[in-house]
């Protein structure tokens, strides 16, 4: 049985609100995607928990690395918040986002131009597909399963979009071929608990 996770998605960008591809592209938080990170930072609060037993992990990236710095000022700073102030978090490359290699910066209707094909291929084997220079979600799951084996701890972590939907593959079981259409919204942390998956 797994410990309890907290799984938080980044905050928007201007990358995300312009539907291009990230992947490991460092891209920072838009006002958007701060508002983002404080109101999980705030659900989080909510919860009670004794957070002083929970380790606090994120990717290294710098939109998963800012989301977690506003989530935790907005957590310690909540009106009748009393548990221990947490400001420290580990970073764990594990964690990055796949990379969508040559893709990457392009709109999604740009590599649908530029790249029909592979985007066919694609969309036939989201899971098993390797874009031009880039990672697949099978190869991104080989990633993360060893991460997941050493989490003996509870965590809040917060990472990718690709990354999220592969946790809950590996944690949850939830079939590959479901898992690469999972909703990640930015704006609500994932609750993975006793293999029960819920929202806060």
């Amino acid at each position: 049985m797994h410990p309890p996770i907290y799984f938080a998605r980044h905050g928007q960008t201007a990358w995300n609100a312009d539907n291009r591809l990230q992947g490991s592209r460092d891209v920072s938080l838009n006002s958007e995607g701060k508002r983002q990170a404080v109101r999980n930072g705030k659900a989080l609060a909510a919860h009670q928990l004794d957070w002083s037993a929970f380790r606090f992990i994120c990717s290294p990236l710098e939109r998963t690395r800012d989301t977690m710095t506003l989530m935790l000022q907005a957590m310690n700073a909540e009106p009748g918040y009393s548990g221990v102030n947490v400001t420290e978090f580990e970073i764990d490359e594990r964690l990055i986002e796949f990379s969508f290699g040559r893709w990457e910066g392009m709109s999604l209707s740009e590599v649908e131009n530029k790249y029909s094909v592979e985007w066919s291929a694609r969309e036939a084997n989201k899971w098993g597909y390797q874009p031009p220079g880039g990672e697949s979600y099978a190869m991104l799951a080989a990633r993360l399963d060893p991460f997941l084996s050493e989490l003996t701890t509870p965590a809040v972590l917060v990472a990718h979009g690709g990354v999220q939907r592969v946790f809950r593959h590996l944690w949850g079981g939830v079939p590959h071929e479901k898992a690469v259409k999972l909703p990640v919204p930015q704006d609500q942390v994932c609750r993975l608990v006793d293999h029960i998956e819920s929202w806060i």
